[in-house]
């Protein structure tokens, strides 16, 4: 099959869809199929994904103007499915020039599209710029996943909150992402113990609550190491706070950390920290279990599964619940960690890259052969 994946774009600071959609693509590579990618070069500055050798890349230029941006994604995608013969479009994210033109383009072709909104439907995202959406929903979004042949989730809490307002719930198809699992053992735990922020430093992932949170606790004996990129003006202001509050010395600001340094760091540590106000899936979680690590997640994130099977913690997003379970999670020996971290890791096994590229590939036949 011959299958077209767009995305905005493959820069390492966009977090989970770009890491999704290289990853994906590979898979499908592996099982022989065709892929195809389309995306805007990164911005300056950024570091961008590699795409899987084997896959055909189209890097289009990054532009300002809304509109050309547009034109140019419709054009490039119009071109794949005429010209390289794309059975399917398969989109992810929403809201973005490049999203609709991607919808767009399949809807010219008469060529199936598939969505994947990447939870941007759920009710935290909808929340931020409400009006701005709301007018994009009504202009033209709602229109453009009315036609899509399938929309795809990859929580039963994205789902659940996708249906609410997609007014096609029969569309959804709920299918998570894989995990790849990192082989064992896992390094020696050092002296000083040490817990992990992975993700994007921002305002929506409570880093700034996680800091107030380690200054209350003073915990001993522990590192915080916050390992991601941010908005220039938050991070510096998380700087100062760890300094204010006398934590700078057990606080380490890593920067993004990708491939293999991502891999040593998690297995290098004993616990996960991610008290996020949204995720539809949340990638980095499902990859510090696979590394054997507890995490401490919140009832925003799909991951309560994690306190029945005894690999972590599923707490309310504010404050005081986020300090208590903290202070839980530090006050105990690094032999139970260890222990819930075993748990973490039988819980996220279930999820890999071929269950999902099957699941996937099935929608794929089912709208294709309804389509020809």
């Amino acid at each position: 099959m011959k299958i077209l994946l767009t995305v905005p774009d493959l820069d390492a600071a966009s977090g989970g869809p770009s890491v999704v959609v290289t990853r994906f693509a590979a898979e499908l590579l592996a099982q022989g199929h065709s892929v195809a990618l389309v995306f805007m070069a990164p911005r300056p500055g950024d570091p961008e994904l590699s795409p899987p050798p084997g896959a055909k890349v189209v890097r289009l230029p990054r532009l300002r103007n809304p509109w050309l941006r547009f034109r140019q994604f419709r054009m490039a995608t119009g071109d794949l499915i005429g010209g390289w013969g794309a059975q399917l479009v398969h989109d992810h994210g929403l809201w973005l020039p490049e999203n609709a033109a991607a919808a767009s383009a399949a809807h010219r072709a008469a060529c199936p599209f598939i969505s994947q909104p990447c939870g941007m439907l759920q009710n935290w995202p909808l929340s931020n710029q409400r009006l701005k959406k709301t007018l994009a929903w009504h202009g033209y979004q709602h229109r453009l996943l009315a036609r899509a042949a399938a929309v795809v989730v990859t929580s039963a809490k994205e789902q659940q909150e996708t249906a609410s307002r997609l007014g096609s719930p029969e569309l959804l198809r709920y299918i998570p992402h894989g995990v790849d699992q990192p082989a064992l053992p896992m390094p020696k735990p050092p002296r000083l113990r040490r817990a992990v922020f992975l993700g994007r430093l921002d305002p929506k992932k409570q880093v700034d609550l996680l800091l107030r949170a380690w200054v209350n606790l003073s915990p001993q004996d522990w590192q915080l190491a916050l390992a991601g990129g941010g908005e220039a003006t938050y991070v510096a202001a998380l700087k100062l706070m760890a300094q204010q509050g006398g934590i700078a010395d057990q606080v380490k600001f890593l920067g993004p950390v990708h491939g293999e340094a991502k891999s040593l760091l998690l297995a290098g540590s004993q616990l996960f920290l991610q008290p996020s106000l949204h995720e539809n899936f949340g990638l980095s979680v499902a990859e510090a279990l696979a590394h054997e690590l507890p995490a401490l997640t919140t009832t925003a994130m799909p991951w309560q599964d994690l306190e029945t099977v005894g690999g972590g913690w599923s707490v309310s997003p504010d404050a005081d619940s986020v300090t208590a379970g903290l202070g839980l999670a530090l006050k105990l020996p690094a032999e139970t960690l260890a222990t819930m971290g075993v748990q973490a890791r039988k819980l996220v096994s279930r999820y890999c890259w071929t269950e999902t590229a099957k699941q996937t590939l099935a929608i794929y036949a089912a709208v294709t052969d309804t389509s020809g």
